[in-house]
């Protein structure tokens, strides 16, 4: 599972910032950057899964993870921590994307990311820091107005039960990421 994922994650871009190092100050937020249940998806243990409890206790969040491989994390949890505690930091990781769905229940009409998670990147690259975005999603969604602001963008997917730990290995350099999009990234929802 840790290898899949490894081979699964894109490196969208990456304009000189990663990886970063073990001893960076880093910035963690975003609605997925300590929940297990959206690493696996909508069909994981059970229908739709809301609980956090009923996944393995030795499985990793983002922020976990992180917190194994980085000297220094924080982890914020609004928009307003985020523009409080960016001083402090090297670089800011956000964790977006979205809770798990199937069937119906995943039906969208529109594929932009939601308004919070924009603001909540735009906070983040109002403060200066590097930002690096990591999507967990198993779909894409129309990151345009945010992409250019970013410094690196990786698309992680549904990366399984060892998601977490993939990703923050892909952050910290240890795993070089190879995999290529399945699909083309859209840029406006137009039709789509």
């Amino acid at each position: 599972a840790l290898e899949a994922a490894r081979e699964s994650i894109v490196l969208m871009k990456n304009e000189n910032l990663l990886p970063l190092s073990a001893t960076s100050k880093v910035l963690l937020a975003g609605p997925n950057a300590n929940l297990k249940r959206v690493l696996a998806g909508g069909w994981s243990l059970r229908w739709i899964p809301a609980e956090e409890e009923i996944f393995p206790k030795d499985m990793h969040t983002v922020y976990t993870a992180m917190q194994k491989e980085f000297s220094n994390v924080t982890l914020a949890s609004t928009t307003a921590e985020v523009k409080a505690k960016a001083a402090k930091a090297d670089a800011i990781v956000l964790a977006i994307g979205e809770m798990p769905y199937s069937e119906g229940f995943g039906s969208i009409q529109d594929i932009n990311l939601p308004d919070d998670q924009i603001e909540l990147i735009q906070a983040a690259q109002a403060t200066g820091k590097p930002v690096v975005l990591v999507m967990i999603s198993g779909r894409p969604r129309v990151i345009t107005k945010v992409y250019p602001g970013c410094k690196a963008v990786l698309f992680a997917g549904l990366p399984g039960f060892e998601g977490a730990q993939a990703i923050v290995e892909i952050l910290s350099g240890k795993v070089n990421p190879s995999a290529k999009l399945s699909f083309n990234f859209p840029y406006s929802v137009n039709r789509l």
